[in-house]
């Protein structure tokens, strides 16, 4: 009941943070314009670039608070693991903002191609940006370990009232102060510092009472290993995920960056679909590893799986299938959807194939098995920049979006055949047909039919109606689809026929 509670929670969280993004992207690149709101991607790179000093405490401090969860002993060195990791985390943060502030100008003269924005702006907006990502940084923290906790509630509604504060909050922002890019980092650096410091309380409110939490070298002893493998594995996963980015900030005009930058906002909403089950499964897959009940940890996985197909899978296919109309009725510009709708296309394929991907990752994760996704990762990493460069001097940034989906397949077809070797045994060929291949074929060739049939139309309110329609019947072929949701609905008619005879 509480995993369930969890996923809704998560659910919720990430469907509202999607609904902010519909609803107030379109107005930032309408009141910034499209080359400021390229800055707008830029702070998005930076704040994974910065994540990439975390040296793997983020997710150490969810599983290891899970794991002590369920005995006394662990329960009592709580505190003093979040006072021994906060310390590191908050040096690390202060160590973001220096660094970022300082290469501030490096950045703007060797980096960017601006166009029409003033340089004193960009360079001070690059500032604010590196002292925004280092709160946020330090943010997250605190946020894992409530996830660890179990208490993905109390998350989700900090990051619900903020996130509405934060994005409603800069169009105020912008419209009543006219302050244009700089005004709008200043105010995600207020809006983090606020979320930063109630998360926190949160999480310090959400630990068992004790003693006066304290610095512990011996927790660290513990730890170490399992957290540098995590720390290598997100350094190469970042510069895997993040040299899209990278690459097309040195390569194109910041306003063309713009419109990968809108493209990836399109794609990334997918991920509403998939970080709620994964953030409430996380926990529960650590404890389970951990007292080692093999039968349950089995069936917890292969749910999550099909839960996360039933979830993700229509929605990706109606996005990437109707990628241009649906551009059209966000930002009603033609000219829009057409410099974005295949970029978002080709990123959603590659999300989509990603969220397949992060039950298995998940699983070695909570196993504390990190490593395989790091060589993987550092397989790919050696290749992934030259292939970038190739495909965009060819396709432009179509062929950035191209190498996300095929590093995406690749890692796919690669790493779960060997994680089934070591982790659940036997099961990959369920995990195959099962938890993908049947959701995903019946699914796909109806939307592709439905692609097929659907007339051009010119009215927004007509094309949403007709799209969310083929959403929801895909939705329904894609659970029935699959052996969890089957054995649901059987249960849900089973209790309406109960009722029904019932006088």
């Amino acid at each position: 009941m509480r995993l369930r509670k969890n996923i809704v929670a998560n659910l919720v969280g990430r469907v509202w943070a999607m609904g902010l993004g519909f609803v107030f992207i379109p107005l930032y690149v309408n009141l910034l314009g499209i080359e400021a709101y390229g800055l707008v991607g830029v702070f998005a790179t930076i704040q994974v670039l910065a994540g990439l000093l975390d040296l793997g405490l983020g997710t150490t401090i969810g599983r290891e608070l899970a794991h002590r969860s369920h005995t006394h002993s662990g329960r009592l060195e709580q505190r003093d693991l979040v006072r021994t990791l906060e310390v590191i985390y908050l040096t690390l943060s202060l160590i973001v903002a220096i660094a970022i502030v300082l290469s501030a100008n490096a950045i703007v003269d060797h980096w960017l191609h601006i166009g029409q924005l003033p340089r004193a702006s960009v360079v001070l907006s690059i500032r604010l940006m590196g002292v925004a990502a280092a709160v946020q940084f330090a943010g997250s923290f605190y946020q894992g370990g409530l996830m660890g906790l179990e208490r993905q509630a109390l998350a989700n509604i900090i990051t619900i009232i903020m996130g509405t504060v934060r994005s409603g909050g800069a169009i105020l922002v912008l419209l009543v102060l006219h302050g244009g890019i700089v005004a709008f980092f200043v105010w995600q650096l207020i809006a983090g510092v606020i979320q930063t410091a109630v998360s926190a309380i949160a999480l310090w409110r959400s630990l068992p009472a004790g003693h006066t939490p304290a610095f512990r070298v011996s927790l660290l002893h513990a730890v170490w290993r399992f957290s540098l493998w995590v720390s290598a594995s997100a350094l190469i996963g970042a510069c895997v995920t993040q040299a899209d980015k990278i690459v097309l900030t040195r390569l194109l005009p910041l306003e063309q960056y713009g419109y990968y930058t809108l493209a990836g906002a399109a794609a990334g909403m997918l991920w509403a679909f998939i970080l709620p089950v994964n953030q409430a499964l996380y926990p529960r897959l650590a404890r389970l590893h951990a007292v080692g009940d093999e039968s349950a940890l089995e069936a917890v996985y292969h749910r999550s799986c099909q839960a996360i197909a039933v979830i993700m899978l229509p929605a990706a296919i109606i996005v990437a299938l109707f990628s241009y109309e649906l551009i059209f009725v966000w930002t009603g510009s033609h000219s829009t959807a057409e410099n974005t709708h295949v970029l978002v296309t080709l990123l959603v394929a590659g999300t989509a194939v990603n969220g397949i991907l992060s039950m298995p990752a998940l699983l070695q994760s909570a196993a504390g098995w990190p490593g395989l996704m790091a060589v993987m990762n550092a397989v790919i990493a050696v290749f992934i920049v030259p292939t970038i460069y190739a495909l965009v001097s060819h396709f432009g940034a179509a062929g950035a979006a191209t190498t996300w989906l095929l590093v995406n397949v690749v890692s796919l077809v690669v790493t779960v055949p060997i994680m089934h070797r070591r982790l659940l045994r036997g099961q990959l060929r369920k995990w195959a047909l099962s938890d993908v291949v049947y959701p995903l074929v019946g699914t796909l060739a109806l939307g592709v039919l439905a692609r097929y049939l659907l007339p051009p139309f010119e009215s927004r309110l007509l094309l949403v109606t007709i799209i969310g329609s083929i959403y929801l019947v895909l939705v329904i072929v894609c659970g029935l689809s699959t052996t969890h949701f089957r054995e649901l609905a059987r249960e849900f008619a089973e209790i309406g026929r109960q009722a029904a005879v019932t006088p």
